[in-house]
């Protein structure tokens, strides 16, 4: 008796997973627009690559390849510097 319950309760979180998951990533999807759209930028800052580096030279520490797309994220091309337009001013300080 048990054992069944236990494969039916399987059944039924691998099904959760599947629909779930392809619900989720259209909702993602759909909500990531939405912030995009309206240029609610903050959440696009958490997401990045590894950048990579050329030239090293003995004390110079490392050259990155896209510096200009870290921000504050020192090492990594973050998400937020790859949306053109993404550093605009808070709409109460444009004219």
């Amino acid at each position: 008796m048990m054992e069944q319950l236990l494969t039916e309760a399987e059944v039924a979180d691998q099904l959760h997973v599947t629909v779930l998951t392809i619900q989720t990533l259209r909702y993602n999807g759909d909500l990531h627009d939405n912030l995009l759209r309206n240029m609610h930028m903050s959440p696009f800052e958490h997401q990045g690559t590894p950048d990579d580096t050329h030239d090293l030279r003995d004390g110079e520490g490392p050259r990155w390849n896209k510096v200009g797309l870290h921000g504050n994220f020192v090492g990594f091309i973050q998400y937020r510097k790859t949306i053109p337009g993404e550093a605009v001013a808070p709409r109460h300080a444009r004219s």
